[in-house]
């Protein structure tokens, strides 16, 4: 029995490389809207604004 030899080339393909492998742009907005509430987060922990701050007098 002999050993078939496997094939390593890489498959190409149509779409752009932002959108292969199950990268897809909501992925990419769910990064940017973490790194952002996180931003904000830290803001309010360090002191730099408060909630009062941000909302209207009336709530």
């Amino acid at each position: 029995m002999a050993v078939q030899p496997v094939n390593i080339t890489p498959a190409t393909s149509a779409a752009p490389a932002v959108l292969a492998l199950a990268f897809r742009p909501f992925f990419l907005l769910a990064g940017a809207w973490a790194l952002a509430s996180a931003a904000l987060w830290l803001g309010q922990l360090s002191g730099w604004w408060s909630v009062q701050q941000l909302l209207p007098a009336s709530l």
